[in-house]
């Protein structure tokens, strides 16, 4: 049994994942005895023609399709389809820095982690950010060095390696959480990786495993961003539920009414407190991202 695959999860974006599998032929390792697995979600684009493109400089490269739309279905075909120990999971909108098989390699012969990921930077492809936008934003650098995980640390789904057995054992991604078509969510891979944490798994953080994550030009808008908050908040919602079970709404809808009860007035003092270098965009996402998390926490809670 070969020791890992590259499952890459994609769904109508034909440009970006002929970059993201330019960076894996371009390894500065041989990929020929790793198998790079394309899940074509239900893609309307030149998917399969693109990924067989890259065949002749990819020779283990395979394209499976998954037909139920959504991110957690892409991933869990992935894990069904893989004949490896390990997979290794990249965003079909990346780009794997040429050392990122190796360090994935070494890390898994090291057998110090039963699932591990790394940080990845902002990948300004289509221009540059407008002003407002902040710099951080699109980018994860994580909180501490190689070693087992420490909050507030986490393992990025599209830049993470695990032990194929776990995840199966698990029942692999939760259909209810993550991405699916154009639509907004995420939490999945959360609740996947808590799930083998309690189980007995060692999570771990690799900084050397390193990708490029493209900040595609919708997210360069405050709606989105807003949009965003409010999807994450109902993610970590139902990733907090199937943790913990459910908590007493009362709290959680006082919380969401303070946080918009106060809004307004850090709005005002963050508008005259103004600096030449800050743009209103990014003052009215700081101060209302609050309350769109909660807003989509108490959504989450009555759906």
């Amino acid at each position: 049994m070969q020791s890992l695959t590259i499952i890459i999860c994609t769904y109508n974006r034909g440009e970006m994942r002929g970059k993201c599998l330019e960076s894996l032929a371009n390894q500065d390792i041989s990929l020929e005895q790793v198998p790079v697995l394309v899940v074509d979600n239900n893609s309307k684009d030149n998917t399969q023609e693109v990924a067989l493109s890259f065949v002749p400089r990819l020779p283990s490269l395979r394209v499976a399709f998954e037909p139920k739309q959504g991110l957690s279905f892409a991933r869990n075909k992935g894990l069904a389809e893989a004949d490896t120990d390990w997979v290794a999971y990249l965003d079909d909108d990346a780009k794997a820095r040429p050392d990122w098989a190796r360090v994935i390699l070494q890390t898994i012969n090291s057998d110090d982690f039963d699932i591990f990921g790394g940080p990845y930077t902002a990948w300004h492809h289509f221009g540059p950010p407008p002003k407002w936008f902040d710099a951080r934003w699109g980018a994860y650098a994580g909180s501490q060095g190689y070693g087992l995980l420490q909050p507030p640390t986490y393992i990025p789904g599209g830049n993470s390696a695990l032990k194929r057995a776990w995840a199966l054992e698990l029942g692999g991604f939760s259909h209810k959480l993550g991405m699916r078509g154009a639509g907004c969510a995420y939490g999945e891979e959360t609740a996947l990786f808590d799930a083998m944490q309690n189980a007995g798994a060692r999570l771990g953080f690799v900084p050397e495993m390193i990708i490029e994550h493209c900040v595609l030009p919708y997210k360069y808008t405050l709606r989105w961003q807003l949009k965003s908050a409010f999807a994450r908040g109902r993610s970590w919602q139902k990733v907090s539920e199937a943790k913990h079970g459910r908590s007493p709404f009362l709290p959680l809808l006082w919380r969401f009414g303070v946080s918009c009860f106060l809004s307004p007035g850090k709005l005002a003092v963050r508008i005259a407190r103004k600096k030449k270098t800050e743009h209103w965009k990014r003052i009215f996402f700081d101060v209302m991202r609050v309350p769109f998390v909660y807003a989509g926490r108490v959504a989450a809670f009555l759906s």
